[in-house]
């Protein structure tokens, strides 16, 4: 893996310019993962307010798993879909604690739905639950951050609402008189 350490800096990443694999931070606060697949940067922050191994993270564009969703989250409402198209894995090297914010950009995003609906799903013992918090940004493109959390395993993007999508093959219309109706 890419170690930073503890006063360690991430400048200029982008699609051109990010790690295909696994970096690791010493050391707490805010920093930005510059992680991604080799063809685009997929960045996800942590803001530690614990971390006594260093962190590690890597980006995957895959299904992190199916599992069932349930309560037992930061958020007691629970979610109701996960984005099967892409995940972080997170894990520490012994132990942390702090939020995790994750970012949407289309870049396979499995969702359409509002920023509103979008929360930090989070897989904890075979489960799928909601870390939390409401999402800001647009349809597309955000990021949302999880509230306070001290376990780790596989973050995507989560959602609490059901949103089916919607093709329309056509339109028809009917002209009708004008009618005064009072």
């Amino acid at each position: 893996p890419l170690l930073f350490t503890a006063n360690g800096l991430n400048t200029g990443a982008a699609n051109t310019s990010h790690v295909n694999g696994y970096v690791v931070k010493e050391g707490t606060g805010n920093f930005t993962y510059p992680v991604g697949d080799g063809t685009r940067y997929q960045k996800v922050d942590l803001n530690l307010t614990a971390n006594a191994g260093g962190m590690a993270v890597k980006y995957f564009g895959t299904d992190a798993s199916t599992a069932p969703f349930t309560t037992g989250g930061s958020d007691p409402v629970p979610l109701v879909s996960y984005n099967t198209n892409e995940y972080w894995d997170i894990t520490p090297g012994t132990t942390a604690s702090g939020t995790v914010t994750i970012f949407w950009d289309g870049y396979k995003d499995g969702f359409s739905n509002s920023a509103a609906d979008r929360h930090v799903a989070h897989k904890v013992g075979g489960n799928w639950v909601n870390e939390g918090t409401i999402g800001t940004g647009t349809a597309a493109a955000g990021s949302v951050t999880s509230n306070a959390i001290s376990t780790w395993s596989p973050f995507a993007m989560g959602s609490v609402v059901s949103v089916l999508p919607v093709k329309w093959l056509s339109v028809t219309g009917n002209v009708s008189a004008n009618s005064d109706a009072t």
